[in-house]
């Protein structure tokens, strides 16, 4: 990780400034307060935070010099027309119908899945779950989504197939989050420290970071948007 000096080099490089006083500003900081941490070896973790809040900054970026999205291979959301509900699965020879529930997830608005929410099921073809998508029919559920916090990705009243088995977070894959027994859908980053950033791709929203620790549960990584005609 970079030291405090070069974190404050690579900041006037990146903001085109000249002295070291500017970016202590820029911190909400002064030169006796970061010359003190130094001496203690002490990292302004909190200002560093707030500043790449702030300015939209990528923060594995600022202090390992390697970006977030560039760490992991992130796929690419495949996106599509909704097939035709039906209430009950139906026995059809190459497809797999997969459970609609019942729940909407967006900007802090949900709750929690249960089984007796399903309400439909959907005919998706059993090769391009399995082959192209590579997961377990068994393993996939769908969603719709509200609100406009993950515009231009996707709109409200997209239907969202939600794969529940995730051993890992991604960077930068977008995950239905469980955050204290309410659902929401967000952009996920793995930070350095313990923490993760939950973002929306509508830039009107916060981001938030949290320690891994909070009271969060991943429910499932969103891999295909549908879009009604």
């Amino acid at each position: 990780m970079n030291t405090i000096s070069e974190v404050i080099e690579k900041i006037k490089k990146m903001k085109g400034i000249k002295t070291k006083e500017q970016v202590y500003e820029l911190l909400g900081t002064t030169r006796n307060s970061i010359f003190n941490r130094q001496r203690r070896n002490k990292f302004p973790y909190q200002e560093i935070v707030t500043y790449c809040l702030r300015e939209d900054m990528d923060i594995n970026e600022l202090l390992t010099n390697q970006s977030s999205a560039g760490k992991t291979n992130t796929k690419q959301i495949r996106t599509g027309t909704v097939p035709t509900e039906q209430a009950q699965p139906s026995q059809q020879e190459g497809y797999v119908f997969v459970p609609k529930y019942d729940v909407q997830v967006s900007a802090g608005q949900g709750s929690l899945i249960h089984s007796e929410q399903v309400v439909s099921h959907l005919a998706f073809q059993e090769n391009w779950i399995r082959q192209e998508l590579g997961l377990d029919p068994s393993h996939i559920v769908l969603i719709q989504a509200i609100g406009d916090s993950m515009n231009p990705t996707f709109n409200a009243g997209a239907l969202l197939l939600v794969n529940t088995k995730v051993n890992q977070i991604k960077n930068d894959s977008i995950y239905v989050i469980n955050r204290d027994d309410e659902l929401i859908v967000k952009r996920i980053q793995d930070l350095w420290n313990g923490q993760i950033k939950i973002k929306s791709d509508n830039p009107k929203y916060e981001p938030l970071i949290i320690q891994k620790t909070d009271a969060i549960k991943i429910v499932g990584e969103v891999v295909w948007i549908g879009q009604k005609n």
